[in-house]
C-alpha cells in the first residue's frame, strides 16, 4: 500500500471517529457559546461556508 493510500485510510478513521464519537460528545458537553466557536474555527480552518441547515448546522 503506497504513502497516499495509508494516508487516506487513516484519515478516514480519524473522521469516523470524529463524527461517531467526538461530536456526538460535544454537542452533549458543550454550550451553545462553545459550539459556535468551534464551527467558527473549524469553517475557517477548512475555508467552508458554514451549514445553515441540515444535519452539521448545529457545529
Amino acid at each position: 500500500m503506497g504513502v497516499l493510500a495509508r494516508y487516506a485510510v487513516a484519515n478516514r478513521r480519524h473522521i469516523m471517529l470524529e463524527n461517531t464519537v467526538i461530536l456526538p460528545l460535544s454537542r452533549q458537553r458543550l454550550r451553545a457559546r462553545d459550539l459556535r466557536a468551534r464551527r467558527a474555527r473549524t469553517t475557517e480552518r477548512c475555508c467552508v461556508a458554514p451549514a445553515t441547515e441540515g444535519r452539521f448546522a448545529w457545529l
